[in-house]
């Protein structure tokens, strides 16, 4: 919704390879944009192609952008090779899960959009070839405010004060008649 404080948050999930602890950090880039691709058909083909993700992005047509730095967290080799050994049953259950780490990383705090909605995002893991990614997922969580914050907060508050203002009026307008 316009005149709506949103926090964005991009989270991403990387194998804890040898490629990726070497990395050690890098830069992700979110860009909002005003419009879309005109059909599938071409938003297929710019997905699936090498052509140049910026080609989109223009001054004029970007929202809101942000850019921040990520840091993969280290870990001792020793506690990672003793982690593995005493977990040997769950990483061979889960192997999916058993050597990854999640990382969530703030895109935008308070973010505003007043005049025009973005309707496509672009998230660019600006690390070069080397980083390997499982998953990204962008979140928007509204930050509310006044009567939507107590009535998203306070539900059956809200219900009851509702009702009652309600019936009220109803009391009240049916006496006048």
């Amino acid at each position: 919704m316009l005149e709506q404080a949103y926090d964005i948050t991009v989270d991403l999930t990387l194998p804890r390879s040898p490629a990726n602890l070497e990395h050690g950090n890098f830069m992700i880039a979110l860009y909002a944009t005003k419009s879309l691709l005109n059909n599938e058909a071409a938003a297929f083909a710019f997905a699936t192609s090498t052509a140049w993700p910026y080609e989109h992005v223009t001054p004029e047509n970007v929202v809101f952008f942000s850019r921040r730095p990520v840091l993969i967290p280290y870990e001792h080799p020793l506690v990672s090779t003793t982690s593995r050994i005493l977990f040997l049953a769950y990483h061979i259950l889960f192997p999916h899960k058993a050597e990854t780490v999640k990382l969530s990383i703030p895109m935008g705090e308070l973010v505003y959009f007043r005049d025009v909605l973005p309707l496509s995002v672009l998230v660019d893991v600006q690390a070069g070839q080397m980083l390997q990614v499982y998953s990204a997922e962008m979140t928007l969580v509204a930050r509310l405010r006044g009567v939507r914050w107590f009535m998203y907060n306070h539900r059956v508050l809200a219900f009851l004060v509702g009702v009652a203002v309600f019936w009220g009026v109803e009391v009240l307008s049916m006496g006048f008649i």
